[in-house]
């Protein structure tokens, strides 16, 4: 179906007289997202027939070229060959803009709003649901949602993050026993040359940090251990969630093994359907370590979604300095200003802020309450652990895994909701500022801003015309 033109004023964007003109359109056929706008850059399109149609309509001052084609006043229709993952670009007056052909096998975005200026660039894991052997894929898209950069990875991607500079980390595998995935990372330049990979590496979390060390979860294997107190078997096996710091030559400089620390009580209210999904024919998961992050200062922050715990481990000999949620242990933190019980369920992502505070996202999992973005205040002299902020989507209610939050200095949010294919931008005072919703069931595992100067929208355009050449 052809779409209207759509006629957007350029007046003043685009510097013609004051008085009033026609204004130029630019439509195309599949559909140009977003519709075109003076200072929108890049948009994309579909092109299952190999081709698309251009119509636009200039003026005397601001002629329109379309695919190198002499720049035109008046109206012209130009058919442009083109596939996915190409691109081609139009000129209104001195002006250019980029289209590119999304894959058929990616979603639809469907946006509204803008991200805040602090996140230009957004790294997305996007995976689809119900559609068994599709692909998962790493999108960037840029403050209006438009997508303007994807790879295709196995069918889960799930960590994804900007590595370094010009960088992108994305980890390719399948999930093994217990939903513990086992793959690779691998770290490539926007036109998918690699830099470097790291085998042996979880799913759920994998990131460089400053010094060039590698932080990952893997797991470990355990034979023979006695479940029967808990109405397990006699001799079952387990996958022990660790934690590692790796140089880059690939030497482990660091390993913590939650089993070592934790007792198999503190999977509470996930022991008996553990056990029971899982015994005959599987290794337990009995803590689902999902996230990883340090301060600098010698604590490792590490979420065990299996026990509902985030931990405080002093890096320096292992020990949990404190627990926050989850059953109650010498180490759990008093709860205040929070009255929701249990504190966490089924969690993902937590992370230290610059302010001291921690943000977790709580999945609210089997705890028939919607999903909610917590920071935390943690005071590990008094024992305490005060919320000081949450936001909550009423209908944002998951038993699925995922979802993550980050924050900005400004007190901005990005939210991936791990229910209602949905990622949302929150301001200071949690209003909603931007929206994108996936047209077909599909999960973010998490939404990655990139850091000031971290990514380069050229690199990105160079290193998707180097994948998919015209």
């Amino acid at each position: 179906m052809r779409t209207l033109p759509v006629v957007v004023g350029l007046v003043l964007a685009l510097g013609a007289p004051s008085v009033a003109v026609a204004a130029p359109s630019v439509t195309l056929d599949p559909a140009l997202r977003p519709a075109f706008s003076a200072g929108q850059r890049d948009y994309v399109t579909r092109c299952a027939a190999g081709s698309v149609q251009v119509t636009a309509t200039g003026t005397a001052d601001l002629p329109i070229s379309i695919d190198g084609r002499p720049p035109r006043s008046g109206a012209q229709t130009v058919s442009v060959p083109l596939r996915a993952g190409q691109r081609f670009s139009f000129t209104v007056g001195r002006r250019s803009y980029d289209v590119r052909c999304l894959p058929e096998e990616l979603v639809d975005l469907h946006v509204r709003g803008l991200l805040p200026r602090s996140m230009p660039l957004v790294l997305l894991s996007v995976n689809r649901l119900l559609a068994p052997g599709t692909p998962g894929w790493a999108v960037i898209i840029d403050r209006r949602g438009v997508p303007i950069w994807w790879r295709k990875g196995s069918p889960l991607v799930a960590a994804a993050e900007f590595v370094g500079h010009n960088r992108i980390g994305v980890w390719d595998g399948a999930l093994a026993d217990a939903d513990v995935g086992r793959g690779t990372l691998q770290i490539e330049r926007p036109d998918g040359s690699r830099v470097r990979s790291w085998s042996d590496v979880d799913a759920h979390e994998a990131h460089l940090a400053a010094d060039g060390s590698l932080w990952v979860i893997t797991a470990a294997e355990r034979r023979g251990v006695d479940l029967r107190s808990y109405a397990g078997p006699a001799s079952a096996s387990t996958f022990d969630g660790v934690v590692e710091q790796r140089s880059p030559s690939g030497r482990v400089l660091w390993a913590w093994n939650a089993a070592e620390h934790t007792d198999i009580l503190d999977s509470g209210r996930w022991l008996a359907p553990i056990i029971a999904l899982q015994a005959r024919d599987r290794r337990l998961d009995l803590q689902h370590l999902n996230s990883i992050d340090t301060d600098g200062h010698g604590t490792v922050l590490v979420s065990a979604c299996h026990q509902d715990a985030v931990y405080g481990v002093r890096r320096r000999d292992g020990a949990i300095l404190w627990k926050l949620g989850g059953t109650p242990t010498a180490r759990s933190l008093r709860i205040v200003g929070d009255r929701l019980t249990p504190t966490l369920g089924g969690q993902h992502d937590a992370r230290f802020q610059a302010d001291g505070t921690i943000t977790v996202f709580d999945n609210g999992t089997s705890l028939d309450r919607p999903s909610r973005v917590t920071r935390w205040r943690i005071d590990a002299r008094r024992r305490t652990a005060r919320l000081v902020e949450a936001i909550v989507e009423p209908h944002a209610r998951s038993n699925l895994p995922g979802g993550g939050t980050r924050r900005d200095s400004a007190g901005n949010w990005l939210v991936a909701w791990s229910t209602g294919a949905r990622i949302r931008a929150y301001d200071r005072r949690h209003r909603t500022i931007f929206k994108l919703d996936y047209a077909q069931p599909a999960i973010s595992y998490r939404a990655v801003p990139a850091a000031s100067g971290q990514m380069s929208r050229a690199a990105l355009i160079a290193g998707m015309d180097r994948r998919s050449p015209r």
